[in-house]
């Protein structure tokens, strides 16, 4: 199958980015080794969207992502809810975003905080699920189940084999495999191995809370 751009992933950043591309008459095949899009990090996180960041473009990005949001997504998958973040000074840059504070701990010691009142929380699956649901079939396709074996790159064009047979090309491919990033590199190929290794966070809930 022949695409202008092959996603590997169907995360919100694969479908974020076959969505906007598809809006602009790109062709797109999303390729997802899972049954449902956001099977994994996207569709299964606290949705904690926050402005604070020690490097300037960090906070720019969050700060347009929030400004660019249309008001069909503030409506149904954003709750500004405010954000305090303790042991933290306000940055020297998009001072119009923070408010500096102090707060007391129960042992009487003050420390620093940074209020920011237009984070919040974004309903991840639901907003991934509505992405999904708007790309357009004319120009985007996924293919579910379908697990990425290799990749070669011959006569300026990606070919992608899959577990269960399918093969792919494409003059630009997009790697959106979250931890699974590297998983699929094959020898010929290792320079395209990011410098990178999964990470996991784990909130546990106890009874009574």
């Amino acid at each position: 199958m022949n695409s202008d751009v092959v996603i590997i992933g169907a995360g919100v950043l694969g479908v974020s980015l076959a969505y906007h591309l598809g809006e602009r008459g790109v062709r797109c095949h999303v390729v997802e080794k899972e049954i449902l899009p956001g099977f994994h990090a996207s569709g299964r996180n606290a949705g904690m969207f926050r402005q604070l960041y020690r490097h300037p473009q960090l906070s720019e990005w969050a700060e347009q992502s929030r400004l660019n949001w249309t008001p069909e997504i503030k409506k149904s998958f954003f709750q500004e809810t405010g954000s305090l973040i303790v042991g933290r000074e306000t940055p020297s840059h998009h001072e119009h975003l923070f408010e500096q504070r102090t707060i007391t701990t129960p042992s009487g010691d003050a420390m620093p905080a940074v209020y920011t009142s237009t984070d919040g929380l974004l309903d991840s699956p639901s907003y991934l699920q509505f992405l999904h649901a708007q790309c357009k079939s004319d120009t985007t396709k996924f293919s579910f189940s379908c697990q990425v074996e290799s990749l070669k790159h011959q006569d300026g064009l990606w070919q992608i084999r899959c577990t269960d047979g399918q093969q792919f090309q494409t003059g630009t491919l997009v790697n959106a495999a979250g931890a699974w990033l590297n998983s699929f590199f094959v020898d010929e190929h290792e320079e395209l191995r990011a410098d990178a290794r999964a990470f996991a966070r784990h909130l546990f809930v106890v009874e009574g809370w």
